[in-house]
């Protein structure tokens, strides 16, 4: 047998091997849930957990691309992010806990300088995909509060003035639900899981359960340990008089952060996303950075 004609049989066995997800480039390593296979999002795209560790964070404020989440620096109430708002575990998971009595984001998959009030770089997430949280807290005691994990848009393909920003809430903590808020000419309007309540709200003490969405073109449907989360489990759009559907969340570019207050602290354990191909690259440009998210 000549080499070229070994070598060529050699790789045919190492792909027949290898498994899919390891062949295609730029995704990552956790394959997808069924749910997110099904609906053709096999690609790993963002991966926060096991293995992370406080370097990959953008402490230092550069906003260069390269960090997998950046400090919050224009929220609504005010507050920067500081060290002190969070510790990085040596399982990679984070406890967040601020100094503000009102929820603030301080760890996103996106950020920019608190001058140009934008987003400059980091990951957004848009076209459809399946995300999926895990998280921990004890809401015991601390009514009204708000802190979770939450994705907001402020910026809309193809661009326009008379888009509004959609809010994916991953769960809320203290509300405890999953649900999208729409906001729109200076209101919100919160979309609840329509036509019944969610059978499986985030208890008082949650210890590690999956919370997760699917966008696409068509629904918004809500996951709870890889289950489908309520009957049918999916957002109802009918209270914005038909002007809007999925498909303007499907286009709405999704900026995802956990959100926390004090005293009360909340941990991610671990923050993934799948969709049907690896980004482009990092963000350059976005919509204007205010996390609107206050009930």
């Amino acid at each position: 047998m000549d080499h070229a004609n070994a070598m060529r049989g050699f790789l045919a066995l190492l792909l027949f091997l290898l498994p899919i997800d390891a062949l295609a480039a730029g995704c990552g390593p956790d394959a997808a849930p069924a749910q997110a296979a099904a609906a053709g999002f096999n690609c790993e795209t963002y991966r926060w957990g096991s293995g992370d560790d406080h370097t990959e964070i953008d402490e230092s404020q550069t906003y260069n691309p390269g960090y997998k989440l950046y400090w919050g620096t224009a929220n609504n109430n005010g507050h920067v992010t500081v060290l002190s708002d969070y510790a990085v575990q040596p399982d990679g998971s984070i406890i967040t806990q601020t100094t503000t009595s009102s929820g603030t984001f301080v760890l996103n998959t996106c950020g920019g300088p608190p001058a140009s009030n934008v987003w400059t770089v980091g990951q957004l997430f848009q076209f459809g995909y399946y995300a999926e949280y895990v998280g921990k807290w004890n809401a015991t005691g601390h009514p009204g509060q708000q802190a979770g994990f939450y994705g907001l848009s402020n910026n809309w393909f193809p661009t326009s003035a008379g888009h509004p920003s959609w809010e994916i809430d991953l769960p809320d903590a203290f509300a405890l639900e999953q649900h999208v808020t729409y906001w729109g000419a200076g209101s919100a309007q919160t979309l609840n899981n329509n036509p019944t309540v969610l059978p499986h709200l985030s208890p008082t003490v949650e210890t590690g359960d999956k919370w997760g969405v699917l966008v696409t073109t068509t629904d918004v449907t809500w996951y709870w340990n890889d289950a489908v989360n309520g009957s049918p489990g999916k957002v109802d759009f009918s209270s914005l008089g038909g002007a809007f559907t999925a498909m303007d969340v499907y286009n709405s570019m999704q900026c995802f952060g956990i959100e926390a207050v004090v005293p009360f602290q909340n941990t991610m354990v671990s923050f993934k996303v799948w969709q049907a191909a690896p980004p482009p690259g990092p963000a350059t440009s976005g919509g204007v950075w205010k996390m609107l998210h206050r009930r």
